[in-house]
């Protein structure tokens, strides 16, 4: 007999892991007087919606990449549609009501902080500082990523490669809309 393989994918578990510990991320991220890897620049504390928002972004394309959440209002997934403009139905109709095969909690993980899908925290970039600050976090907390104490190494090159590639299109919006200033 085969047996099926019903471990979820590293994408899944790097974006439940990231819901779960969303808020010690923000505030690691934030941190005026960090314990450890003091080299790296962390943010300013009133740029913690903005950190928030890109968390809340890479935990929609794990899910995408994944294929439990589809992008986009009209269901198709898409992980490469670009972030700085929200579609119609937010992260909590975009994401969470393209759930295939479960539950939204499923998807979310369980026991996960449910908030980081709500519409409300979701702020996409409009300014070229905002895009800056996003690019800047999804970098930071790429470097503060610790296998296997965060999680598994296919789990963090999954979100590894899922901030780098956020980074890279909130630079390219921040250095376009700023005039090459940014």
């Amino acid at each position: 007999a085969v047996s099926a393989d019903l471990s979820p994918s590293p994408a899944i578990l790097a974006a439940t892991k990231l819901v779960r510990n969303r808020e010690a991320v923000v505030a690691d991220a934030t941190c005026t007087d960090p314990k450890s890897q003091k080299q790296l620049q962390r943010l300013e504390p009133d740029e913690a919606p903005l950190v928030d928002a890109m968390l809340a972004e890479a935990a929609k394309r794990l899910l995408v990449r994944a294929g439990v959440a589809r992008n986009g209002c009209n269901g198709e997934a898409d992980a490469s549609a670009p972030s700085n403009s929200k579609d119609s139905s937010g992260i909590s109709g975009g994401v969470l009501s393209g759930v295939s095969g479960g539950s939204s909690d499923e998807a979310r993980g369980e026991g996960a902080d449910s908030s980081i899908f709500d519409e409300t925290l979701l702020t996409h970039y409009t300014q070229p500082y905002e895009a800056a600050v996003y690019a800047t976090s999804a970098r930071l907390v790429a470097s503060r990523l610790c296998v296997p104490r965060d999680m598994s190494a296919a789990a963090a090159a999954e979100l590894r490669a899922v901030l780098i590639e956020i980074a890279a299109e909130a630079e390219a919006f921040a250095w376009r809309t700023s005039g090459g200033l940014l």
